[in-house]
């Protein structure tokens, strides 16, 4: 049989199924003919899964629904994967048959009770029976009280929430980041991500916020968590790397998985910033396909959009990657219901305030930039203006002395000597006379013949470089033009340097620091000085101050 066609002619040929003495009548046959537990199992699950039983009224529907009495027989005999897939399937009818589904929970509560080892049921079967009764009960009214035993429904969640605990932690899942599909097919296989997420969906469903008033049900989820967040990261870094089977593998978290998690754990109020986030990098992830459009549906992304408003973590990239996509692709939403519209309107309005504080950012960035150039153009300048404060002041001794000897003759060596003498003696240029033994400087501080002795020696050496720089300025000024001239002008004879060879014309540009005249008259004087080392006996002949009076 390859066809839905030929399924359905072969259920109308298979008249022992419907016949009324084996399924009304047990009495009359005590064993039915040609058929068991697991054919009868099968036959259902295939009806539903082909979508040929779920209208009242079709063939498919009719046979499911005459076999129940058989069903009800062969319970006893049905193995752990038949009775999931019985309840799966009773549950996905229009109209399920409750008191049938009531009897198959009873079978698996009381399996499952026995199951010490938690091997007796698969992941895939815990999933596929919690999620049948998730889904019978919102369609049937009163469910819990029409499965028979008060407490009957919570007995079986309790036995379903225990064996997924015992199989999650006989998992012992460690992350391997550098062998990624194999990891992801090892834990697919050991309990599949829609296994995982569906079981907390489930609960969720059924329970809601009460899912961490029962110890049970809330250590599930802490375990479930801690598996989906390992998976979730797995599923992050293999798409990371773009290539076209990530898109495919059968583990890791699609993008209903990733709908399906969000949903469960918000509903149970245990949706924390952690998990929300990998979910969130996952989606953006899952958006930027390479081999062809997104796929997610748009039920599944208006529940990432719903948690984005839950202020738990920053939804901004997963929503700035869908913006871009809905931009380059606004086919894609043109199928959604308006609800669906409004959903992403309201979500991607989230993005307006990041957009504006990104934006102010950017400015306080460009203003701080300016700030900080602004400030280092300050400090150059600054430190050039110290430079040149610092080579005005070196200069200004050599023209103040210039000056003080326009008019007057000058015994430059007699200036060296005393100069050298208030150095050694620290007292600045305040200037100094001639007072007995003693030298007396300007504010009045005595200076001992023997401190003045200790001093010649210094003494000679300044001499003879003070008297260097002198010469040179005396033959640089030859060339010197008036005080803020632009070309510099032959100026006299070259004068006779200190045994360091002739010296020779020269020019100036743009003077400075002396009135015109007075810096006209020190260079003239500097230009006629000829310096030498004039050698001299020990000692120290000192010219007396005018009038009896402080030379300044």
């Amino acid at each position: 049989m390859h066809t839905k066609e030929e399924l359905l002619a072969f259920v109308g040929q298979c008249y022992i199924i419907l016949d009324p003495i084996n399924l009304v009548h047990p009495p009359y046959s005590q064993e039915v003919k040609g058929i068991d537990a697991r054919c009868v199992s099968n036959l259902i699950w295939a009806l539903v899964k082909l979508d040929l039983a779920l209208d009242a009224g079709c063939t498919g529907n009719e046979v499911i629904l005459s076999i129940l009495p058989l069903v009800m027989r062969l319970l006893g005999q049905s193995s752990p994967q038949g009775l999931a897939n019985l309840l799966w399937a009773y549950a996905k009818l229009s109209e399920p048959p409750v008191e049938v589904i009531a009897s198959i929970m009873s079978r698996m509560t009381e399996m499952l009770s026995r199951d010490q080892t938690g091997s007796l049921f698969d992941a895939q079967a815990l999933s596929n029976s919690i999620w049948a009764v998730a889904h019978a009960r919102s369609k049937v009214a009163n469910f819990d009280v029409q499965c028979g035993p008060a407490g009957a429904v919570s007995a079986f969640l309790v036995a379903i929430a225990v064996s997924a605990n015992s199989m999650l932690r006989a998992l012992y899942t460690r992350l391997d980041m550098a062998h990624l599909s194999a990891f992801l097919n090892n834990v697919e296989h050991k309990f599949s991500c829609q296994a995982l997420v569906n079981i907390v969906w489930s609960f969720a469903t059924i329970l809601g916020d009460e899912c961490g008033q029962h110890p049970v049900i809330m250590q599930l989820f802490v375990a479930s968590r801690k598996e989906a967040i390992l998976r979730l990261r797995a599923t992050f870094a293999a798409l990371q790397t773009q290539q076209a089977w990530v898109y495919h593998m059968p583990g890791g978290f699609n993008e209903q998985a990733l709908s399906n998690v969000v949903y469960a754990y918000e509903k149970a109020g245990l949706l924390d910033r952690e998990l929300l986030h990998w979910v969130f990098s996952v989606a953006a992830l899952r958006l930027d396909r390479r081999d062809g459009p997104p796929s997610f549906k748009p039920q599944e992304l208006c529940t990432l959009l719903r948690a984005a408003h839950l202020e738990i973590c920053e939804p901004q990239p997963f929503l700035a990657k869908l913006a871009r996509i809905v931009q380059s692709m606004p086919w894609i939403v043109r199928n959604w219901s308006s609800s669906e519209l409004n959903e992403l309107s309201r979500a991607l309005g989230l993005l307006q305030p990041s957009l504006i504080a990104q934006q102010h950012a950017h400015a306080q960035a460009q203003a701080q930039a300016a700030q900080q150039a602004a400030a280092a153009a300050a400090a150059q300048q600054q430190a050039q203006a110290q430079q040149a404060a610092v080579a005005a002041a070196a200069a200004l001794p050599l023209l103040s002395l210039a000056a003080a000897a326009n008019g007057s003759q000058l015994d430059l060596q007699f200036l060296l000597q005393a100069n050298a003498l208030v150095s050694a003696a620290g007292v600045g240029n305040l200037g100094v006379v001639n007072s007995g033994n003693n030298l007396v400087n300007g504010g009045g501080t005595g200076i001992s013949l023997a401190d003045l002795v200790t001093a010649e020696l210094q003494q000679m050496s300044l001499q003879n470089a003070i008297a260097a720089q002198l010469n040179a300025a005396a033959a640089a000024a030859a060339g010197l033009q008036p005080y803020g001239g632009v070309n510099g002008r032959a100026g006299g004879a070259p004068g006779a340097g200190i045994g360091a060879g002739p010296g020779r014309a020269g020019g100036a540009q743009n003077g400075a620091g002396l009135p015109l005249n007075d810096t006209q008259q020190a260079l003239q004087l500097l230009q006629s000085l000829q310096l030498g080392p004039a050698p001299r006996q020990p000692g120290l002949s000192l010219m007396p101050s005018p009038g009896g009076a402080e030379w300044r």
